[in-house]
């Protein structure tokens, strides 16, 4: 029997009109109709076999989603195929009357989706291999789980029936009462409120979720009896699935039953329950931090005893993540408790070993703490250290699955690290190691590279310099344009603290940019970047800059001036592409102090650097017009780093947007005065006003 159900399930999804015959398709609905209807407590004599009924239950959801079966009928259609539509249209609305579908819902929901005495042993032996089972998602197939799909069949093609059966299901169950009810009317209730879970969105017009969890819902949460948890774990779920019509004023009181009855709870599957629920609600687009403050410390509390408790690595990993965005979501609200969520973790991953998964929890946590603590995370040094000097390392035993979330925690420490500690400085080598191997993490990488820069300054270079100049080397060479301009802004932040005498150690990968800027296949955004780069290095040392040019100019072009001619297309062309003022104006001092070479092919070519010049010194006419500019956005313009978003604490001030302040008020492309600096390069003939036009431009620039 097996096999023929089989082949009718796939002759309904592979032949439709074959199985719209009547005289095949008349009895074989009948026959699923009586095997949908059957049920195992019919006596002793009953012909239910499980196996039987899924697969029935799977004929029938083909039989509904056959589009041959719903297609609507075109006038023009071929006259035939309007006869097959128009009789298997006939037949099924036949078949499918209010009383057949008001007694296969009342089967599958009052039967088939009911908890089953072997599931209840299943709770009470391994409650939480249960509950990953049936709440987490089953991948086997079961009679529970093909009924529920048939049930969500039911509502999207017959909506209406569907729902009229359900609340009359519903109204009965209402009228169990609390404390008498035997274990059949509570797994009736239970299976009921599992069907309200996947009517949630059809049900909304028909129930007041409000008024039904004042006078029923509430009062089921409550643990007189042992048989009383049956309800309360899927009145938990039904508050997750109805979450949208929970009010506001109503979710103070939605976490109290998850923070003071469920979660204390000794029982493993309610605990678990909760876990699922209260991610549900915080994750939720109406969660209010001020709401559930007051329930803070217990949620974490008991969150912790949950992870401690738990057997099951899946359910520690299930608690960890609903603490992960408990962090994320409450933020700097979670200081006070700090202590006792990091001093857990060391104990949690020892017994991790090889689970991978529970450690990468661990580490995300971990780096949303980083975020919560803000510049006192310091005291976090001597758990977290040791977790990055296993997890940074890229030839580690499970680098490939934990490595990226590594690089986050990393990248968290970093950011608030007052100073770089000889174990931090020395994790550099684990990113430049990664680089040089794969470009699979650059966008993390490249902003962890420039945290060093900025909180270890010129020792962290003198310490790793050629290290850290080989692996900009390799990776210029390799990226794509978008991958360039990831890794530039570590050059520019180089150039900065590095000794300007010692640039030459840099030549290699200027030489790399040059060869880039030539490429035509390159990005405006990447030209922009690679100017900006050798526009900064002309404001650093401009006679190495000239040297330097002069150099590739004869080596790699054979004639500095085609060198020339492509470096100010760039620079005068490319410019206006970019819309950050920080690029812009690097651009514009870099070019001015070029003038001052004197150089013939910079002379040569007065008519568009003239040009540019007096139409970008405009932005920069007033003093201090960057003053606010955040450098990180404007170097960053464009670039998708929401993955790798790092937010410091509210109300703290972020001290690697400190450090950059620093860095840009010392920057003398902050200092730079464009107008006065043209007036000079006039005065000094530099800049020569060959047009009407410029002196125009000119005088307008100086009034």
């Amino acid at each position: 029997m097996l096999k023929i159900l089989k082949l009718l399930r796939d002759l309904v999804d592979s032949h439709p009109w074959s199985f719209s015959v009547v005289e095949i398709s008349v009895p074989t609905l009948e026959y699923l109709y009586f095997n949908v209807c059957s049920s195992p407590d019919q006596g002793v004599t009953s012909l239910f076999v499980e196996d039987v009924c899924m697969l029935s239950m799977q004929v029938l959801q083909s039989i509904m989603r056959s589009p041959a079966y719903r297609s609507p009928l075109d006038r023009e259609a071929d006259p035939s195929r309007r006869q097959l539509v128009e009789g298997a249209q006939q037949l099924l609305s036949n078949f499918f009357s209010a009383e057949r579908l008001d007694q296969m819902t009342c089967t599958v929901v009052g039967v088939h989706m009911t908890l089953k005495a072997y599931d209840l042993e299943k709770w009470q032996a391994e409650p939480e291999e249960f509950h990953h089972e049936n709440d987490l998602g089953n991948f086997n197939e079961t009679l529970r789980s093909e009924s529920e799909k048939l049930l969500c069949k039911f509502l999207e093609t017959f909506k209406g029936q569907t729902i009229s059966t359900l609340m009359k299901l519903l109204n009965q169950v209402q009228g169990v009462p609390q404390g008498g009810a035997d274990l059949q009317q509570l797994l009736l209730k239970e299976s009921m409120y599992n069907a309200m879970c996947l009517a949630a969105y059809d049900l909304h017009d028909s129930v007041n979720f409000k008024m039904f969890f004042e006078s029923q819902l509430g009062n089921d949460f409550s643990f007189q009896r042992e048989e009383n948890k049956i309800i309360v774990r899927r009145a938990a779920y039904l508050l997750a699935a109805w979450v949208a019509d929970v009010p506001e004023e109503m979710r103070p009181q939605v976490y109290n039953l998850l923070m003071n009855q469920l979660l204390p709870c000794e029982d493993m599957v309610i605990k678990l329950a909760a876990c699922a629920v209260m991610r549900v609600f915080i994750d939720d687009w109406n969660f209010y931090e001020e709401q559930f403050h007051p329930f803070l410390h217990s949620a974490l509390r008991n969150l912790l005893l949950v992870i401690q408790q738990a057997y099951d690595f899946d359910s520690q990993v299930q608690a960890f993540n609903v603490l992960c965005l408990i962090l994320e979501r409450m933020g700097t609200r979670v200081k006070p408790f700090a202590n006792e969520i990091v001093a857990m973790i060391p104990d949690v991953w020892q017994k991790a070993q090889d689970q991978s998964l529970l450690k990468i929890q661990i580490l995300n946590a971990m780096h949303r703490m980083m975020q919560c603590l803000g510049a006192s995370s310091v005291a976090t040094y001597n758990i977290v250290i040791p977790l990055l000097q296993y997890s940074v390392n890229p030839d580690g035993p499970e680098s490939v699955s934990i490595f990226e979330d590594a690089l986050l925690l990393l990248r968290s420490v970093l950011q608030f690290a007052a100073e770089l500690s000889p174990q931090l400085a020395g994790m550099l080598l684990f990113v430049t190691t990664h680089m040089q191997r794969s470009t699979e993490y650059l966008p993390i990488s490249a902003k962890i590279l420039e945290a060093y820069m900025l909180v270890g300054g010129l020792p962290i270079l003198q310490m790793h310099g050629a290290t850290v100049f080989n692996t900009l080397l390799e990776v210029t060479n390799s990226v794509n344009s978008r991958g360039l301009t990831m890794v530039t802004p570590v050059l520019d932040i180089i150039l900065q603290i590095f000794p300007p005498t010692d640039l030459a150690l840099l030549e290699g990968i200027f030489f790399t940019l040059l060869n880039r800027l030539g490429d035509e296949s390159e990005t405006d955004e990447a030209l922009i970047h690679i100017a900006c780069i050798l526009s900064r290095l002309a404001v650093t040392n401009l006679a190495y800059f000239l040297e330097m040019l002069v150099k590739y100019g004869k080596e790699r072009c054979g004639n500095e001036d085609v060198l020339f001619d492509r470096l100010i297309y760039v620079w005068t062309e490319k410019a206006y592409a970019s819309s950050s003022s920080l690029k812009r104006k690097i651009l514009c001092v870099g070019l001015i102090l070029t003038l001052d070479t004197k150089h013939s092919s910079i002379i040569s070519r007065m008519d568009c650097i003239g040009d540019f010049l007096l139409e970008v010194a405009n932005e920069f006419k007033l003093p201090n017009s960057l003053d606010n500019i955040n450098v990180a956005e404007e170097w960053h313009e464009g670039e998708d780093v929401d993955d790798y978003a790092c937010i410091h604490s509210q109300g703290e001030e972020d001290p690697e947007a400190v450090r950059r302040s620093r860095l840009w008020s010392a920057d003398p492309v902050n200092k730079a005065q464009v107008v006065g600096m043209i007036q000079e390069r006039v005065a000094s003939g530099a800049f020569p006003l060959n047009n009407d036009e410029f002196k125009e431009r000119f005088k307008l620039l100086s009034s």
